[in-house]
Order: structure tokens, then C-alpha cells, then sequence
């Protein structure tokens, strides 16, 4: 199994980037942000942040803290905390209390 850095790498340039890309905005933007927020400031927010885990440093930290999938972890396991572990690291940037 390889990391999530080789699996990046190896799919540099290919539309499931673009396609995830899609999704994390549209995510943060839903989850992070107070309602009231205009759309326009809730757009460039969810871009940086987007910006952020697209970074070669953040997603080696990523990377790092989840490692590889655990020998008895079902595919829907190791994404659960992948997903847990990329929120306690976006809320450790931006100084959001858990």
C-alpha cells in the first residue's frame, strides 16, 4: 500500500484531483464557515483552505499523521480517519476549537 503522498503524485494532473478539489470547497465552505457569511468571502476562504491541503507541506503532515491504511482496516475505516485526522489539522491552522 502506498502513502497518501505517492498516491498524490501519481495522480498529479488527472480529474480526480480536480474532482476532489471540487468537493473540499464545496465542504469547507458548508462546514467551516458561519451561514451569514457572504457567498463571495465563504468562496475565498474555502479556496485557501483549499489552497492550504493542496500544499506539498500540509499534505506531507497529512500524510505523516495518517500513514498507511491499518492491517484489519476496512477501506470505509481508514477514510473516517483520514477525514478526522485532516479536520483536527485544519482546526489546528486556523485555531478552531474542537
Amino acid at each position: 500500500m502506498s502513502s497518501l503522498n505517492e498516491f498524490i503524485n501519481e495522480s498529479k494532473g488527472k480529474e480526480l484531483i480536480a474532482d476532489t478539489r471540487l468537493i473540499l470547497v464545496q465542504e469547507i465552505s458548508q462546514t467551516l464557515i458561519p451561514f451569514s457569511t457572504s457567498i463571495e468571502k465563504r468562496r475565498q476562504f474555502a479556496e485557501g483552505v483549499s489552497n492550504l491541503v493542496e500544499s506539498k507541506d500540509f499534505l506531507s503532515e497529512f500524510s505523516n499523521e495518517i500513514g498507511e491504511p491499518l492491517e484489519h482496516e476496512s477501506e470505509a475505516e481508514f477514510v473516517k480517519r483520514g477525514v478526522d485526522t485532516l479536520r483536527k489539522l485544519l482546526y489546528k491552522k486556523f485555531d478552531i476549537v474542537d
